[in-house]
């Protein structure tokens, strides 16, 4: 059984977002350059200690004028769109080993910037088995280990970015857009369709969880077992 989830770096980038893998910016946990450099992810890092609660602050993270009209001149540095569904998904999965987990200060994540057409780093799950009930359900009780007024370049990260965001109103109306998009009528993140991705996945791999089972397994790992835990799941 392999990986369901694509490292999403500079290739990934270019597959699904256009342009040539050297046209990307990705840096991972810690910071941590995995293609090109970690220059526009410090302006945005000193934005965001700068803080976002003035409008003109806001919109000029997103290369906007004051009123939220496109301006050439300012640099498109985040994507708010893209970080507040991360952020959902955060939230809803409990993601104790996430952004905003308590092993560590900003752990696993992904964070893509197209330096030759910029529209804002964009963040990506990463590492995610500690989600659904299987870790810390509570992901608004945050702390970044003392460092939550002013993180290091090392510990910034996509939660600390939302707090930073949610200080100001437009943010927070447009959080609220998407909670209502996503987890109500029918939306991505209804009890309905959160089913139906699980066995979606559930029929897909069921015969190849027997060989699995066969290969890694134990008295305590069968395919019955894993079929209390998807049932446990649901």
């Amino acid at each position: 059984i392999y990986m369901t989830q694509e490292r999403s770096e500079a290739d990934y980038a270019a597959s699904y977002f256009g342009g040539k893998p050297e046209d990307y910016d990705v840096i991972k946990t810690f910071g941590r350059i995995a293609d090109g450099s970690n220059e526009a992810y410090n302006r945005l890092y000193n934005l965001a200690i700068q803080g976002f609660k003035d409008d003109a602050d806001y919109f000029t993270a997103q290369g906007m004028n004051p009123d939220g009209t496109r301006n050439a001149e300012h640099e498109r540095l985040v994507d708010v769109d893209n970080l507040i569904d991360f952020m959902l998904s955060e939230y809803f999965g409990g993601d104790k080993d996430g952004p905003g987990g308590t092993f560590s200060t900003g752990n696993n994540y992904y964070t893509i910037y197209n330096r030759e057409e910029p529209d804002g780093f964009k963040f990506f799950e990463h590492d995610s088995e500690h989600s659904l009930g299987l870790g810390l359900d509570d992901m608004t009780d945050y702390s970044l280990g003392g460092e939550r007024g002013k993180p290091s370049k090392r510990s910034f990260n996509p939660h600390w970015l939302h707090e930073r965001l949610a200080e100001n109103a437009h943010y927070r109306k447009r959080f609220t857009e998407h909670t209502e998009k996503h987890f109500f009528d029918g939306g991505a993140l209804t009890p309905d369709a959160v089913l139906n991705r699980i066995e979606t996945r559930e029929k897909q791999i069921d015969k190849a969880i027997i060989a699995h089972s066969a290969r890694w397994g134990d008295d305590s790992m069968t395919r019955d077992h894993w079929l209390d835990s998807v049932s446990e799941l649901k």
